[in-house]
This record gives C-alpha cells, structure tokens and sequence, in this order.
C-alpha cells in the first residue's frame, strides 16, 4: 500500500509546514506526516473519518484548515527526539499531556512533588533553624516563614532562662497534626521528665506554662497555636527545630 510522507514544523497554527495547513485534496488515506515540535516527534496518519478535532490533550486528532465533510490527522506516536540534554535528566508529562524533561537536580537533592501537585522537583526536602517565643506571650497563633517548602513532620528541642527549662518535641504529618513532647518543670531542680501534649512546653510552677501546638502545616512552614496558663514570668523561650519534607 503506497502512501505519501509528510514533514511538518508545528501540529496547528495553519502556517506555512504546519500539519492542519496541507490542502486536504492532495491527500489520501494512510497517508503519514512526521512532525517535530519543541523536541518530540510525532507520526500521524491521515484518514477519511469524521472524528472531532482534538489538540489538548492524547491522542491528538488534527483536521486540515480547509476541512469540508471529513478527513483528519490521527497521533500514530509520540516520540522523545532531542528533549534530553543532560545525563541524569527524568521525562515526566507536563499540563498539555506531552512529555517535558525536568533537569538533573543537584547533589544529593531529592526528587518530591512540587506545591501544586503538577510536576516533580529537586530539593533537599530538610531545614534547620530556630524560633523564640516570649515566656509571658499572650495566647495566640504565630506563622513561622521560610522553611522553603511544606514539612511533613517537624522536631522540636526548646529551652528557657532556666537550665532546668526543656522540652523535646514532635508534631505534625501532612493532613494530620497529631503531637507530643517530653518537658521538666523550672520550678523543680532536677526534675523529672514529663510526657504532654503539643509540640513545646515551658512549665514554670502550677498552673504556669507556656505551650504550643501545631495548628498547620504550611506551604512555607508551619503555624502554632500558643497557650498561656497563668502569670508566667517574663524571658524568652528558644526552640530550635528541624524541618522535614
């Protein structure tokens, strides 16, 4: 069965070598058309149907601009030509459903989901670094910035004034922020470790603490709700925290 092969630069557009611009007269069925087009290459066959044109999305059915009762292009293939440049690069789909090529990352990234859930990226995916809060701040919630992405679980190891003032925490998945920490009270030299709620606690005396829980998870950090109980005492607390994607 002889057919006709034809080259094309684009798929639409009606410009001089683009698919949709050959006269449907001079063709015919079977015919084959071989277009590359931002580095992947397509086949097509050509045939009589009626079928909708379809652009968006695979598999691709193109009419002729001077399409009259029938005849349109029907995506045989799609192939990668030139799409990768570098060793280590990854193909994934982009929004138009063709493939797209996401550079190697660097050094020891990782390969996670990027914030609007449509295409993967490299990040290091962990953040160190530090908060304070004053020790007679008013009950509230506070947002803490640049962590740079979304954490799934972040850790917490806080101290006040006093050396006897510690907490050692966790909290937080994506979707759930469930916590707890580890605390020894101020007012107590030595004291013992205690199991609680929240993700930080500052426990000076009987009815006196400063605690905090996780109220969200961020897309550039996170939130936390802080409780004061009583008149606790002026100073500062230091929580030093690592972040984890």
């Amino acid at each position: 069965m002889a057919y006709t092969v034809y080259n094309c630069t684009a798929l639409t557009g009606g410009a001089e070598r683009a698919l949709d611009a050959l006269a449907v007269a001079s063709l015919a069925a079977n015919d084959r058309a071989i277009c590359v087009v931002s580095g992947v290459l397509y086949v097509f066959s050509f045939s009589t149907g009626t079928a909708a044109e379809q652009t968006t999305t695979h598999p691709y059915i193109i009419r002729p601009d001077d399409y009259g009762t029938s005849g349109n292009w029907t995506e045989l293939v799609g192939l990668i030509s030139p799409l990768f440049t570098t060793q280590g690069d990854i193909l994934y789909a982009s929004a138009a459903k063709v493939p797209a090529r996401l550079a190697k990352g660097a050094a020891n990234t990782k390969l996670f989901m990027n914030a609007g859930a449509t295409a993967p990226a490299w990040a290091i995916g962990i953040k160190t670094a530090s908060l304070t809060r004053a020790h007679d701040g008013a009950t509230g919630d506070v947002e803490y910035t640049g962590v740079g992405f979304m954490p799934a679980v972040v850790l917490f190891w806080a101290h006040g004034a006093d050396p006897n003032e510690t907490s050692i925490g966790h909290g937080g998945v994506v979707g759930a922020t469930s916590a707890g920490h580890l605390g020894t009270n101020d007012g107590v030299a030595n004291s013992n470790w205690l199991l609680n709620s929240g993700v930080i606690g500052q426990y000076e005396a009987a009815g006196k603490s400063q605690a905090a829980v996780i109220k969200s998870l961020d897309a550039d950090g996170f939130t936390l709700t802080w409780t004061r109980t009583g008149a606790t005492k002026a100073g500062t607390i230091t929580s030093y925290y690592i972040a984890f994607r």
